[in-house]
């Protein structure tokens, strides 16, 4: 199968995390596919272009080619955009316009198009299908369904463009279950599956953890308000204040920053530490000095994150119907309802309460349980299964 890919997401030596998912996909789907053509839009400030990283290629040009493996080729391109997303309804046709202004492209050779989120890389898609009659299938990420839609005209831009799919696949069942409901129509007519992430397999270099020393707690995180920091802080004052001694490890930067500091300030809550953005290398030995991970988001997509804390051996304390909570086992789960720090302070203690033998075996399972479930091979494996199916009639 000859395919094309878009995605405005992917990482760059400015935001080197910034849709590493879709990297490690690539990678993975590589050795299922005759060829594909990975397209990278990035938005371009006339203007700004000096001032923003995301202008990282020279002011003139305006595409760049490299192979990404054996039959994966990545073209960066560029598109007009402004500041404040005040072209974002129409970002996916500027895309479009760019690209076929500087790329060639034989077209007859593709069987399908896939794209990494409705608006704008889906918008892409749809225009391309429109010119050249090429299927294409969408995976809608976290804020095509969480963000998005809540606009009342970008819902109608990514109802038509799911409409015009010949597939959709969703990167979670919640996410799946938000489509349902908002577009019955859709659901009713086309086929759509959910396939969660894969994790980065650097982070299987589990080692040997000492359960004896005070409860370490860890978040890695977007510091924005949904992520619910502020809980995990919350809870960790009312454990202290009952005698229990913790430690958590907050990495991340964000919005949020300022007033999570002022809390913990205002709260005297003791040893807390705020890494601020973190290399993996860094992250994977500040998981092997924790003991649980908690992230207590309201609004999660999926989040890789609980999947390589688990990979580590850190359970995870996540939020009941959010991203990975669905996924896991009873016997694995430490769910909380949202924006409850009661919760997760009963979670803390349960976990706080387990002998050391009953720490090991968690640690073991759920590492065990993510190797078995969440690679990157079987996300790619069942990604090209659903390309095929997709191609069937409907």
């Amino acid at each position: 199968m000859d395919i094309i890919t878009i995605s405005h997401m992917f990482p760059t030596k400015e935001k080197p995390h910034y849709g590493n998912f879709v990297q490690d996909q690539l990678l993975e789907l590589d050795k299922y596919v005759n060829s594909n053509t990975v397209v990278i839009p990035k938005p371009y400030f006339p203007i700004l272009r000096n001032l923003s990283y995301m202008d990282n290629l020279n002011s003139e040009l305006f595409f760049k080619y490299y192979s990404l493996a054996n039959n994966t080729n990545i073209i960066y391109t560029k598109y007009l955009s402004l500041p404040r997303k005040l072209l974002f309804n129409q970002s996916g046709i500027l895309m479009y316009i760019n690209f076929l202004k500087n790329v060639r492209h034989n077209f007859n050779e593709v069987d399908l198009i896939h794209a990494h989120v409705a608006l704008p890389d889906g918008q892409f898609a749809m225009k391309l299908n429109e010119k050249y009659n090429c299927p294409y299938i969408v995976t809608v990420h976290g804020q095509d369904m969480q963000v998005t839609i809540k606009n009342k005209g970008r819902k109608r831009i990514i109802h038509d463009i799911l409409s015009k799919s010949k597939g959709i696949i969703f990167v979670s069942h919640k996410l799946e279950n938000i489509f349902i409901k908002e577009f019955p129509e859709i659901a009713s007519k086309r086929k759509f599956i959910s396939i969660p992430n894969g994790y980065d397999k650097a982070y299987n270099l589990k080692q040997e953890k000492n359960f004896n020393n005070d409860l370490r707690i860890v978040s890695v995180s977007n510091l924005k308000a949904s992520k619910g920091v502020l809980y995990n802080l919350m809870a960790i004052k009312l454990l202290q204040d009952n005698g229990i001694k913790c430690k958590y490890e907050i990495i991340g930067d964000g919005p949020e920053l300022a007033n999570l500091k002022n809390y913990v300030q205002k709260n005297n809550i003791n040893d807390i530490k705020f890494h601020g953005f973190k290399e993996k290398n860094d992250i994977i030995k500040i998981f092997s000095k924790s003991d649980i991970f908690s992230l207590p988001s309201y609004e999660e997509g999926f989040g890789i994150a609980y999947l390589e804390a688990m990979a580590s051996g850190l359970p995870v304390i996540s939020v009941i119907g959010e991203g990975i909570t669905p996924y896991l086992p009873d016997n694995l789960k430490f769910e909380v309802r949202p924006k409850n720090y009661m919760d997760i302070y009963s979670k803390l203690m349960k976990y706080n309460d387990l002998s050391i033998n009953e720490k090991i075996n968690l640690s073991n399972n759920v590492t065990s349980h993510v190797k078995l479930n969440y690679s990157w091979d079987l996300n790619a494996k069942k990604t090209f299964e659903f390309m095929l199916q997709s191609l069937e009639e409907n």
